[in-house]
Formats: C-alpha cells, sequence, structure tokens
C-alpha cells in the first residue's frame, strides 16, 4: 500500500486527487469527482498556483451545477475566502468564479 502523504505534502495530495479522479467512474460518481475537484484546487491554491486552482475549481462549479448537499456547499464556502485574494491579485477567473460561488450558494 503506497504511503500517505503528510499534512504539509502539497505536491503529493496533489497527487492523490489526480489519481482518485481516475480511479472514480465521473457519471456514476460526479459528487466525489465534484470534490475532488474541490480538493484538487485546495492542493494547488496551497503551492501558490493560483491559475490551476481557479480552473479546478471551476471544474467543481461546473459538475456541482444543480447538485445540492452539505459537502458540497461547505466545499464551496471554503474556496470564496481564497478567491476573494485571487480576484485582488487580478488572477484571470477569479471574479467570474467568485460569482458563479455566490450564485450555486444563493
Amino acid at each position: 500500500m503506497p504511503s500517505r502523504p503528510s499534512i504539509s505534502d502539497h505536491v503529493g495530495t496533489e497527487q492523490q486527487h489526480r489519481d482518485a479522479l481516475t480511479r472514480w467512474d465521473p457519471v456514476k460518481y460526479k459528487r466525489v469527482h465534484a470534490l475532488t475537484y474541490a480538493d484538487l484546487g485546495d492542493s494547488r491554491a496551497a503551492q501558490a498556483r493560483a491559475d490551476e486552482a481557479v480552473a479546478a475549481w471551476t471544474q467543481t462549479l461546473t459538475l456541482m451545477e444543480d447538485m445540492t448537499s452539505d459537502r458540497t456547499r461547505k466545499a464551496i464556502t471554503s474556496l470564496r475566502s481564497i478567491l476573494a485574494i485571487y480576484q485582488r491579485r487580478n488572477v484571470p477567473g477569479a471574479t467570474e468564479l467568485a460569482r458563479r460561488a455566490r450564485e450555486a450558494l444563493a
């Protein structure tokens, strides 16, 4: 069994999330995919890879359209604070993604 990444091992954590995306059927397990993309975005954000984080979170919101659960709402809520920072830094796509996140929580 492969070792699990440590909490501060963002590169290892990112790899685990990417691996999970290939193991789970994206149609049958749409919520799992959406939440995994959210986690992938978090891992990329922790590595100061803002553009890639925004891309992962964009995929998250696309998959979460018409999906409601406590876990999906928590995932969307958690990315909003980082998106606010990205908006101030003019990271491409952050403003549109923040708007979509707001609408998803409305």
